[in-house]
């Protein structure tokens, strides 16, 4: 189980979700059965990850997971990535090391740095 090596300068860009389940996901300890497998820390260092333009309604409560093995997550960027939540219940981010930088960005992500602002609509999409 798991490996080495890398992955990153992976680009995510102008999606709609509709009612997603677990829109934005980084899951390092995801193990199909885990029950019978414990996870593991994984040796793949990610980076330079970006979800950028992003639109749409969850249909879960924790609509952003990063969660990010021992070697953690860098450069992870979000901009302009605005979900809903497809059910009335508030939604939420979790982190597990996970660095990087959030603009625009709801709900917001408390381990991602940057002007994560509520109000989408006053700034253009830069990239």
């Amino acid at each position: 189980m798991g490996g080495v090596g890398y992955a990153r300068e992976i680009f995510f860009k102008g999606m709609t979700l509709v009612q997603s389940r677990n829109p934005i996901l980084i899951d390092q300890h995801y193990v199909a059965g885990a029950a019978n497998f414990p996870a593991k820390n994984g040796g793949v260092k990610v980076s330079e990850v970006e979800f950028i333009g992003f639109t749409g309604t969850s249909s879960s409560e924790e609509a952003i997971t990063l969660h990010c093995s021992d070697l953690g997550c860098s450069n992870i960027l979000m901009d302009h990535v605005i979900l809903t939540s497809a059910t009335g219940k508030p939604l939420r981010s979790v982190c597990r090391k996970a660095t990087g930088r959030a603009t625009f960005t709801k709900p917001l992500v408390p381990c991602l740095s940057g002007k994560q602002s509520l109000s989408p609509t006053i700034a253009p999409i830069m990239h």
